[in-house]
């Protein structure tokens, strides 16, 4: 939903993946450890944190930074139609991104029961 639309008049097509988030484990640090601090000081620095992430190595029983192997399920919604504006509101963009979240959300709800390791789980999008 940027300028991109205005110009190309694209169609967009709401799409979730389910398992993305199990493929690889992470370290999360108390909050005042001394790699948590060193975490968000890098953080306000250069705007953007690197977590510690593992996987699997090239045998099951070794850590690596491969992904462990769990399926991703992909679904893709049905296309909505964007009408082509040449100068876009605020409004419009707010309209259209309306439109996708809930169509997003419907999609998740959908299928959450069918692909997600937990059927009670909910999507949060700030």
């Amino acid at each position: 939903m940027n300028n991109l639309n205005k110009i190309f008049s694209a169609n967009l097509v709401p799409c979730i993946s389910f398992g993305e988030n199990d493929v690889y484990s992470h370290i999360k640090f108390d909050e005042n450890s001394l790699f948590r601090r060193v975490q968000k000081k890098f953080l306000k620095v250069f705007t953007f944190s690197t977590p510690i992430f593992y996987g699997r190595g090239f045998s099951e029983s070794i850590v690596g930074y491969l992904p462990y192997r769990k399926s991703i399920n992909t679904v893709v919604g049905k296309a909505i139609s964007v009408e082509k504006i040449e100068e876009p509101t605020q409004e419009d963009i707010d309209k259209l991104h309306a439109i996708y979240v809930k169509a997003l959300c419907d999609l998740f709800y959908a299928y959450r029961e069918k692909f997600s390791e937990n059927p009670k789980l909910e999507i949060v999008i700030k």
